[in-house]
C-alpha cells in the first residue's frame, strides 16, 4: 500500500501556520497547547508528541487535560471538531474582500469584480 506524501505529513497541514496562530489566539491557547493539538491532528499518540516536542509523556497528558477543559471537550475527536469549527467561524468573520477576475473571449477581455456582482444580487433580492 502506497502512502501519499500528504498522508505522511498528517492533518496539521490542513491549516497554514498563520491560520494555526489565529485559531490559537481565538481559543485562548498557549503556543505549547497549540503544538499538542497539531500532534492530535497528525494522529500522534501522547508518547510520539512527547518525543517530537522533547517533553515527558506526563507533561503531554497534563496539557491534553488542560486543552479539554479550555475547549470544553472530552476526546481527541472533539478537539479536532472544535478546532475545525473555530477555523470555519474565523473564516466567516473575516471581511469579504472583492475578488477580481478576468474573462477572456476571442474578441475582447472583460474585467469583472465579485463586489459588483454581490451588489446587483443584493439589489435584486430587495
Amino acid at each position: 500500500m502506497n502512502v501519499s506524501e500528504s498522508d505522511r505529513r498528517g492533518g496539521s497541514h490542513l491549516f497554514a501556520s498563520e491560520e494555526w496562530r489565529q485559531i490559537g489566539d481565538s481559543l485562548g491557547l498557549s503556543p505549547r497547547e497549540l503544538q499538542i493539538i497539531r500532534g492530535i491532528f497528525d494522529d500522534s499518540k501522547e508518547l510520539a508528541i512527547a518525543r517530537e516536542l522533547e517533553i515527558s509523556p506526563h507533561t503531554v497528558h497534563t496539557y491534553l487535560e488542560r486543552i479539554y477543559r479550555k475547549l470544553e471537550v472530552n476526546s481527541r475527536v472533539q478537539v479536532v471538531l472544535r478546532v475545525v469549527v473555530e477555523r470555519m467561524e474565523l473564516g466567516s468573520r473575516t471581511e469579504a474582500r472583492p475578488v477580481s477576475f478576468t474573462v477572456s473571449t476571442e474578441q475582447s477581455t472583460v474585467d469583472k469584480s465579485s463586489s459588483r456582482q454581490r451588489t446587483s444580487e443584493q439589489t435584486t433580492a430587495q
